[in-house]
């Protein structure tokens, strides 16, 4: 379903341009950085809202923290990873995962 979303927002953006200008398919570099240190801020400072992962979270807790923020166009949505590799290693509160779209793009 959110493939099927972001394509028809693709090509809804696409058909708005005129003429269509080259943006580029990813946020700057530079971007990054700031977004992962906004993150790590606010997580440390408990100011963001959590949430409960389904995965390796039996107990139902809301633990992990979440960002939602815009920037330069983008829509950006940022977490500590909470994967199978992340857990045995304890990189549950150290790994940021940022997730990035705009206009379809991801």
């Amino acid at each position: 379903m959110l493939s099927q979303s972001s394509q028809r927002k693709l090509r809804q953006a696409l058909r708005d341009e005129e003429p269509r200008k080259k943006r580029p398919t990813r946020p700057s570099v530079r971007l990054l950085p700031e977004i992962d240190a906004e993150y790590r801020r606010k997580a440390e400072r408990d100011q963001l809202h959590k949430i409960a992962p389904k995965r390796f979270n039996p107990q139902g807790e809301a633990w992990l923290p979440i960002l939602k923020a815009k920037r330069e166009g983008w829509d950006f949505t940022v977490l500590f990873s909470s994967t199978a590799l992340a857990h045995p290693r304890d990189k549950t509160q150290d790994w940021v995962v940022i997730y990035f779209e705009r206009a379809g793009e991801q």
